[in-house]
């Protein structure tokens, strides 16, 4: 029992890193309440996840709020016209729902998926790019659909773990409570980690 509970073993690092994403995820969501925000946020967590893939040392609040103040600007110039575009899928979509022929809403719906899609592709790439280089917007953005289009599997992996909850949620709604119960306990973040795990190769190549 006194190994297992050896700052060396790799169960109590397992058990810090759980606990470090349960705080990575409650920061996630209170910096993402104000929805302008949220773009400065993911960046935030996107750091902080790297670092822990890395194997860094890093204090997770401190590390966080850092990182959320560095990367605002270049994240709130991108998230907040996406926030708007997003917002607009999101009522075509209701408004896609009150029409009766079938195939003209499953033809707008594909279109609103692959949008949304898209948008996603963009910013996994975006965010990384702008917390761990230093560059112009543009180049920034530029990049992200480099990466995004270069790493095709790759970035279909990615959207695929940020979409699988929703996923989940749609196909057995008998388990909502217990998916929400996760996404607001550890989800977020621990979706995050999985992403750097995917990205790292990448990012270290360009390092």
């Amino acid at each position: 029992m006194a190994g297992l509970l050896s700052p060396d073993s790799r169960f109590y690092q397992s058990w810090a890193s759980a606990a470090d994403l349960v705080i990575l995820n409650l920061l996630m969501i209170l910096g993402s309440l104000p929805l302008f925000t949220a773009g400065a946020a993911f960046t935030a967590t996107t750091r902080i996840t790297a670092e822990m893939v890395r194997e860094e040392e890093t204090y997770v609040w401190k590390s966080w709020w850092r990182a959320f103040r560095e990367n605002f600007r270049l994240a709130t110039l991108v998230w907040v016209p996406a926030l708007v575009l997003l917002s607009g899928f999101w009522l075509e979509e209701r408004w896609i729902s009150t029409m009766r022929n079938s195939l003209l809403v499953s033809v707008f719906l594909a279109f609103i998926l692959l949008g949304v899609a898209l948008i996603g592709a963009f910013l996994l790439w975006y965010f990384p790019l702008i917390c761990h280089f230093e560059n112009n917007i543009t180049t920034h953005a530029a990049n992200a659909v480099r990466l995004a289009l270069g790493y095709l599997p790759r970035t279909l992996l990615c959207l695929a773990l940020i979409f699988l909850p929703v996923l989940l949620a749609l196909l057995m709604p008998q388990m909502l409570n217990a998916i929400g119960i996760f996404m607001v306990a550890i989800g977020g973040s621990f979706i995050s980690y999985l992403i750097a795990l995917i990205q790292k190769p990448v990012l270290a190549r360009l390092s």
